[in-house]
């Protein structure tokens, strides 16, 4: 596995991000969220948030998780959720269409 150093500030801010956008996501899901909305917010972002968070805090927060290289700091600040890079992304989604 590769290691990824951040410096401090950015893994400061990504996290202030995350836990924003995991209070602001619940706190909508109890407002006027359409049901397809709601749901893909409860299946699948908040438990990417929630993931991202403990990858931070256990050091594995960058890290690509088919092919363990870097994310670069561009992706993590337009997806702070990601967990994969954008080839590995792109080959998952490309594969999960013809499936």
């Amino acid at each position: 596995m590769s290691i990824v150093t951040f410096s401090p500030e950015f893994l400061e801010g990504r996290t202030a991000h995350l836990r924003r956008k995991q209070e602001n996501t619940t706190r909508r899901l109890a407002g006027e969220l359409p049901e397809q909305h709601r749901t893909y917010k409860i299946e699948r972002l908040l438990p990417a948030v929630a993931e991202a968070l403990t990858r931070i805090s256990m050091g594995t927060y960058g890290i690509c998780i088919e092919c363990e290289t870097p994310i670069p700091e561009k992706r993590l600040l337009k997806i702070p959720e990601a967990t994969r890079c954008a080839p590995c992304q792109t080959e998952v989604e490309q594969d999960a269409r013809t499936h």
